[in-house]
């Protein structure tokens, strides 16, 4: 086989198991979901939104993150058709005391520390009322084929 010929060989072999290995690649009939949250009537900026199947037979829970009041997941990483709980999140840093650069502490690996910091733990603040998410009310029918866009008005 002549030179040329092997590497052409080459080049589809490669190309076909690219194209096999994109996907999900693990067998189920996932689909996109797509939509909008809004809290209080306004987009939500920056978030995280989580379909936890509501069923044990449900073997996927996914996950994407909300850019402008809107999320999208694509089929590759989406739901199975099923009932789901739908978490959302989205938070911003909690206060920090101003250090001054002059008593700005350096940490082991050269970062910057805070004094005080080392006994006291710093949550960021969740904006997101806890009945969207740690107690969520909120659920999806996502079906196979159907169109799958869920809009989530939330209010405080």
């Amino acid at each position: 086989m002549n030179r040329r010929l092997r590497i052409l060989l080459i080049f589809v072999g490669l190309a076909l198991a690219a194209g096999a290995g994109c996907g999900a690649g693990d067998g189920l009939a996932r689909q996109p979901v797509s939509g909008t949250v809004t809290l209080d009537g306004k987009p939500v900026e920056k978030g995280f939104i989580s379909f936890m199947p509501i069923s044990e037979d449900i073997p996927t829970q996914v996950g994407g993150m909300i850019a402008k009041g809107a999320y999208s997941i694509a089929r590759n990483d989406g739901p199975v058709a099923g009932a789901y709980r739908v978490v959302i999140k989205a938070s911003i840093p909690a206060d920090r005391e101003p250090v001054d650069e002059a008593t700005r502490d350096l940490g082991p690996d050269g970062a910057p520390t805070f004094p005080g910091a080392r006994n006291k733990m710093v949550f960021d603040k969740e904006l997101i009322p806890q009945k969207y998410n740690a107690k969520t009310t909120l659920t999806a029918e996502v079906t196979a084929g159907g169109p799958n866009v869920f809009d989530f008005a939330l209010e405080h």
